[in-house]
């Protein structure tokens, strides 16, 4: 037989020999009792920092994302048909209100005007006439009134020709610049073909989507700011908040308009819009000093005037580079804000107060 194999045999003979004898764990054949230690000494209070907090007036902002927007624009349309004889500006270029935008070609309607400028003359002076031969006695009534009649057609003919006239020049309906030109010199258009397209661009919008939440916050009049993916910050007033949501998103619209008289600002630039929502105390503390309660739950460690640490849940209002905007808290209060990891509510502890160790 292997010799190790015999060795730890007769080792373990032995132990079992040896707990079988009743001698383990005895003195003179009685069992050894425990000696008691001196009384263990209570702990002592958790060393903690603390700062006294003090609420200020904290102005909660509503963040939307949106876009710049023209406030106005319209595609300028043939109200007759004809040829284009004129089109002044070019893309691009500035007009005002009243500015004509594009002609076309009067052809016959110029000979037209001609006629009924000549068939008004006629009646109205038959109607003179007419008039001169009744009053003398010498005319009924009847032919009078026919002679009127005459002379209110030939006045609504010669109207009707100055009128289309008129149609053959396309004018600008307010200032703005030519963003589109859909046709060119010699084209012929039909009543309703589109011209220019014609876009206002002061003011400016700067349009985005608000929730559900935030929309009750928001009135015409308010005063916000965008800043621009361009880098530009703008300053302006709410002309519009929907009064139906999106069914899709469940948001509001919000137009804020904004001045633009250089015409720096395009449209379609995104931007990121803030506004003042409320006013309220709060206080700033660095994240550093919050702590979480069993639950989970966020708050700060307070110290009473008694010693001893309350849990207090916040609510963190907003954020920024010097930290975060808290909520939930009393005006004045003092805080842990070294230890405050190896504390809970109900504990004493010993206060350290701006690295001075207090008696």
């Amino acid at each position: 037989m292997n010799r190790s194999v015999f060795v730890a045999g007769a080792v373990a003979l032995g132990a079992v020999a040896w707990v079988a004898s009743g001698q383990f764990g005895t003195r003179g054949g009685k069992t050894q009792a425990s000696v008691p230690g001196p009384p263990a000494s209570k702990a002592e209070p958790v060393l903690v920092r603390t700062r006294i907090l003090e609420a200020q007036p904290y102005a909660r902002e509503i963040v939307l994302r949106g876009r710049s927007a023209a406030a106005r624009w319209v595609d300028l349309k043939a109200e007759t048909q004809g040829r284009v004889a004129d089109l002044p500006l070019a893309k691009g270029g500035s007009v005002k209100a009243g500015d004509i935008v594009a002609r076309l070609a009067t052809d016959e309607r110029e000979a037209r005007r001609a006629e009924t400028d000549a068939l008004l003359r006629q009646r109205k002076i038959e109607h003179d006439a007419s008039v001169a031969l009744a009053e003398k006695g010498f005319r009924p009534v009847i032919k009078v009134a026919e002679s009127q009649a005459a002379l209110d057609a030939a006045r609504a003919a010669a109207k009707a020709v100055e009128v289309e006239l008129q149609r053959t020049l396309i004018r600008a309906p307010f200032g703005g610049v030519i963003e589109e030109r859909k046709v060119e010199i010699g084209a012929y258009l039909k009543a309703g073909d589109t011209v220019v397209r014609l876009i206002e661009r002061d003011p400016m919008l700067i349009v985005a989507q608000v929730g559900e939440r935030d929309v009750a916050t928001l009135g015409t009049g308010q005063i916000g700011k965008a800043i621009l993916a361009t880098g530009e910050t703008v300053e302006g007033r709410i002309r519009f908040v929907a009064s139906m949501a999106d069914p899709a998103t469940r948001t509001f619209t919000v137009e804020l308009e904004v001045p633009n008289p250089n015409g720096r600002l395009k449209d379609g630039i995104t931007a990121e819009l803030r506004f003042v929502a409320d006013s309220r105390p709060a206080h700033l503390v660095t994240p550093a000093i919050l702590a979480l309660d069993d639950n989970g739950a966020v708050g700060l460690n307070l110290v009473e005037d008694d010693g001893r640490v309350t849990f207090r849940p916040v609510q963190i209002l907003g954020d920024g580079p010097q930290g975060v905007w808290l909520g939930g808290v009393p005006e004045k209060a003092t805080a842990i804000v070294v230890g405050q990891d190896f504390v809970r509510a109900g504990d004493k502890v010993r206060v350290a107060a701006d690295g001075r160790k207090l008696p």
